[in-house]
């Protein structure tokens, strides 16, 4: 699908699929923590799902 921008005049297009879900509790919803960050702290562990 196309429409014209009131703003530009140009066209764009868009695409009406969903955002794929994720399911509750699914690890992607934690970042991971940078590194930098797990050596200045020693305390600090990693998310889980990712590995330092």
């Amino acid at each position: 699908m196309e429409s014209r921008s009131e703003k530009t005049g140009f066209f764009c297009s868009y695409s009406q699929y969903a955002a794929p879900t994720l399911p509750a509790g699914n690890f992607r919803f934690l970042l991971p923590i940078p590194n930098t960050e797990i050596q200045a702290n020693p305390l600090i562990q990693q998310n889980p799902g990712y590995t330092n």
